[in-house]
């Protein structure tokens, strides 16, 4: 029953606007080096 809304809730994280923002921190935060590689994408989310 945990596992289950677990997973709903990830699915619902994902699927909303302002959470996909939080899920590409989170891709920075495990790999420092995306925001060497993509200094452009950066300028368009915080600029």
């Amino acid at each position: 029953m945990t596992d289950q809304t677990i997973t709903t809730a990830a699915v619902g994280r994902t699927s909303a606007p302002p959470d996909e923002v939080d899920l590409q921190f989170e891709a920075h935060a495990v790999d420092p080096d995306v925001t060497l590689l993509d200094p452009v994408s950066l300028v368009g989310m915080y600029g």
